[in-house]
């Protein structure tokens, strides 16, 4: 009925597919009455094509697609598409395996990664992407009126459909620019991702509802006490302030009934309080009166009630956040839970939304209640060990740490605080958890231990003891060594000193970080700062590099292996700053001479208002890049190794016929951690193989380590 010279609307099962033949390309679409694969027939029309000529399948009248598979499920001729995993799970419902996609999405993404759109997060629509790059307005008002169709269409609806795949000039774009900025391999790579994640989202996790509801009953149970105990602290403590708000007639017995009229999750209320607590207004950084409990955490020392009050406000988050709502994620026709994925990422990870199953805590408790659906199935996983740790190591080439890591010691953290500490006090160092040694001095007894009582923090026991050894020169000498050691219950501080500055520096932490981390002074953050670049000289010689690159370039690399870029939005700005400060820097020396010239300039930038503005934005700009550039290209680096692993083990299952989506079930990505729902009696091989590929995929990316991946098999998701 709606047939035109161009356009084939297809009603029934005969039909020619000349059309289809003859293309090299093809481009696809669909339109559905929703937007869950997994609902009743959510699927209408197929639309196949090019600019040239388009068919567009009837599907909701029952017209088959099996004429149409053989091309489809084709993995040599490409398919373009706009969102591939929505269009690869659509497909998957009507048991269509679509193979050779080409994501325009994916493309436009992976162009612009990083970027903005004034300030705010670009949209990734089909709307907004046509409009960018061709200037072309895309009506998307008829697809509204495909929700709950029943399968009668009309002409604007039939060409609507019909445009979707007419995007030949689209592709030629994006394909131009990918190749102008080598990022065809990143998108290659990507592409392949999609499948993994068109995995994930179809699978979907199970949640037992028992076991979440238990949790959920005894986070409000604890939340109560909590906040009872809140009401007795201030009763038994400041009774004056708090004695005109008592809620009835104090009983010895009545443990269970609020004491207080006090609502403690009102900041105007609690203000009061906490002025009154700490015979101060807590102050924020802006020096606003606050009761944000990362501002009261450095005053959690100072009282009981604050310690408590803090929990209070964790766990009441825990319970608007993880509470008895999240059981509205559960899908009905699955009775699991199903979430969205973003795969490209600024920094070259993935997230989960709707809901951020990345966000569940990572505590064994709420893990607990993610498990498999049937009694027959299990959950498997596998985590790598010290990932972005030896990914930095690898980069670096840190002679440090790579010995480290090949000796098969696992505590880098330690190593890190051993090697910090050794180059602070010119002394030999040696850093456990429930330990540290010193190396002495000649002619120091235990004595001389003292100077160090400050940095040992609550150790146990001092004690010394001797080792022997033999010189580079063949004498042998007896080293004494000052050892503290620590009761069960605490661990060494230099330790978590180490791991704090661990995550810090390959997260392109700075000392400021650093110092609003540790909470301790910003002159003794600088000075830990430059004691770990002087312990791994090699580590700041490969930042310094990353830094450069990304301040010449406007990028950084995702990594080396596929090529993907994450591009700097501050970067045209932070390049207008430093060549309006060159331009005056040039003038004056022109003017006053080299040495005149450059104190005039610093003497401007550091008192001239409008001179101390421009360096100060341009100080804050390039900041911002370094800072990135350090954490992008560990973290990306990371990223793209776990991707890839998931990619090879997909392709394993399929070749094997294990498929992806019955017997070995992808639920979850978390960073470098992997999790299955798999069949009992395939769980031994499959995390076997798991491990496998996961460690493989490290030894592609990585040039002198394989990082190690730790496999499991349990009841739930492991914490």
């Amino acid at each position: 009925m709606f047939d035109m010279p161009n356009m084939q609307v297809v009603h029934d099962s005969i039909t020619t597919t000349r059309y289809l033949d003859q293309m090299t390309i093809l481009f696809e679409d669909t339109e559905t009455k929703g937007l869950d694969p997994r609902m009743d027939s959510p699927l209408l029309l197929v639309q196949l094509g090019n600019n040239e000529h388009q068919i567009v399948i009837d599907v909701a009248s029952g017209v088959s697609l099996e004429p149409y598979r053989k091309y489809l499920e084709d993995p040599d001729l490409p398919k373009v598409c706009y969102n591939a995993v929505f269009e690869i799970n659509m497909l998957r419902a009507h048991d269509i395996n679509i193979q050779g996609i080409q994501d325009l999405m994916l493309k436009a993404k992976l162009i612009e990664r990083g970027l903005s759109e004034e300030g705010k997060r670009i949209s990734y629509s089909l709307a907004a992407v046509l409009q960018r790059y061709l200037n072309v307005y895309l009506d998307k008002t008829q697809q509204k009126t495909f929700i709950g169709n029943t399968g009668k269409y009309t002409l604007q609806q039939i060409q609507y459909a019909a445009d979707d795949v007419k995007l030949d000039d689209l592709y030629t774009i994006l394909q131009n620019k990918l190749e102008d900025n080598d990022l065809v391999d990143a998108d290659i790579e990507e592409n392949r991702f999609a499948y993994v994640v068109a995995d994930m989202c179809w699978n979907g996790i199970y949640l037992n509802t028992d076991k979440w509801n238990v949790l959920e009953k005894t986070n409000r149970n604890q939340h109560k006490k909590d906040e009872l105990a809140l009401d007795q602290w201030l009763l038994d403590n400041v009774y004056y302030f708090v004695q005109g708000r008592i809620a009835h007639q104090l009983s010895l017995f009545d443990t269970e009934v609020r004491k207080l009229n006090i609502n403690y999750n009102s900041p105007l209320q609690m203000k009061s309080i906490l002025t009154e607590v700490l015979g101060f207004p807590p102050r924020d950084k802006k020096d606003k009166v606050t009761t944000d409990i990362k501002t009261l955490a450095k005053y959690k020392d100072d009282s009981p009630f604050i310690k408590l009050y803090i929990q209070f406000k964790k766990l009441g988050k825990l319970i608007n956040t993880y509470g008895i709502e999240y059981l509205n994620n559960i899908q009905s026709t699955t009775g699991r839970v199903h979430f969205s994925v973003d795969q490209v990422l600024a920094t070259g990870r993935i997230s989960t939304f709707k809901p951020n199953l990345q966000q569940i805590p990572a505590t064994e408790l709420f893990r607990d209640c993610f498990t498999a659906q049937h009694e027959d199935y299990i959950m498997i996983g596998a985590d790598y060990s010290g990932m972005e740790s030896q990914v930095m190591a690898d980069k670096s080439e840190d002679s440090s740490f790579i010995e480290f890591f090949k000796s098969g010691e696992a505590d880098s953290h330690s190593m890190v605080a051993s090697k910090v500490y050794s180059t602070k006090l010119k002394r030999e160092v040696k850093v456990t958890g429930k330990s540290l040694s010193i190396k002495a001095k000649r002619g120091e007894d235990i004595l001389a231990a003292e100077q160090f009582y400050e940095l040992a923090g609550k150790f146990e026991d001092i004690n010394m003891f001797s080792k022997k050894r033999v010189t580079d020169k063949g004498r042998n000498v007896t080293d004494n060594y000052f050892i503290f050691t620590y009761p069960p219950n605490v661990k060494c501080p230099l330790r978590q000193i180490g791991k704090t500055l661990n995550f810090m520096i390959s997260f392109g932490g700075s000392a400021y970080s650093l110092h609003k981390q540790m909470e301790i002074p910003l002159k003794d953050a600088e000075d830990q700062i430059n004691s770990f670049w002087k312990a791994f000289p090699e580590l700041k010689q490969y930042f310094d590099k990353e830094k450069d690159f990304a301040l010449t370039n406007g990028y950084s690399m995702i990594d080396p292996i596929n090529r993907g870029k994450r591009f700097y939005p501050e970067h045209e700005d932070y390049i207008y700053l430093r060549d309006e400060l060159n331009t005056i820097r040039t003038d004056l020396i022109a003017e006053l001479g080299a040495r005149d010239g450059l104190r005039q300039f610093y003497s401007m930038c550091r008192k001239g208002a409008s001179y101390y503005m421009l360096n100060r934005d341009h100080m804050i700009k390039k900041g911002d890049i370094e800072r990135q550039a350090m954490n992008t290209g560990i973290q990306g680096h990371a990223a793209s190794i776990t991707k890839r692993a998931a990619i090879n083990f997909r392709k394993w299952l399929i070749q094997e016929g294990y498929g992806t989506t019955d017997k070995v079930k992808l639920v979850n990505i978390v960073h470098d951690e992997m999790l299955f729902e798999v069949k009992k009696d395939l769980a031994e091989l499959m995390a076997k193989k798991l491990q496998y590929f996961m460690e493989e995929a490290s030894v592609e990316f990585m040039t002198h380590l394989k990082i190690p991946a730790e496999p499991y098999i349990y009841t739930s998701w492991k914490k």
